[in-house]
């Protein structure tokens, strides 16, 4: 051994491969952990007592299309609608004139509420366009300056009077 000049407790203390290093930690933390408890035995749930029939997706009553049809087709939105209404609804003999009525006043109100939001949109982008257009206001600076100026320019003016009304001017 010439060529090698470290001692055992230098060998010892050598760096390890990553793959030695993480097996022994590994051992080291699982030394370390408290086993865990053994969970309970899991429990059946009881069986209900009377089980329903289950509703399919669909209303059990096929409603017919033609029943909410109109001849104006300006209504076919609302009957549209109103098919709807009573597709959800899910009643075997649906009142049609009533589905009817109930959807056009949820049109009605669906109507207004745009309506209402689209103003108050038209009325936000025409104050910004009012606020875009107008000039800048005068600065504090600006304001102390013209007025400075302006009672010299009296004073100047008054200077001139009082010459002018005493006669010192030229007699």
């Amino acid at each position: 051994m010439v060529g090698n000049s470290m001692s055992d407790s230098e060998t010892r203390a050598a760096p390890q491969a990553p793959a030695e290093a993480a097996d022994e930690a590994a051992a080291a933390l699982a030394a370390r952990t408290e086993p865990r408890p053994a969970l309970p035995a899991a429990q059946p749930l009881p069986a209900p007592a009377a089980a329903a029939p289950t509703p399919g997706p669909w209303p059990t009553p096929i409603l017919d299309p033609a029943a909410f049809r109109s001849d104006n087709p300006e209504m076919r939105l609302r009957d549209m609608l109103a098919f709807a209404m009573a597709a959800e609804a899910g009643g075997a003999a649906p009142d049609v004139a009533g589905l009817r009525h109930k959807a056009e006043g949820e049109l009605n109100a669906f109507a207004y509420r745009l309506l209402h939001n689209r103003v108050e949109e038209i009325r936000r982008e025409a104050m910004q366009e009012q606020i875009a257009g107008m000039r800048p206001t005068l600065s504090f600076a600006t304001l102390v300056t013209a007025n400075a100026v302006a009672l010299i320019l009296a004073g100047m003016a008054g200077a001139l009077l009082w010459v002018f009304l005493t006669g010192l001017g030229g007699h």
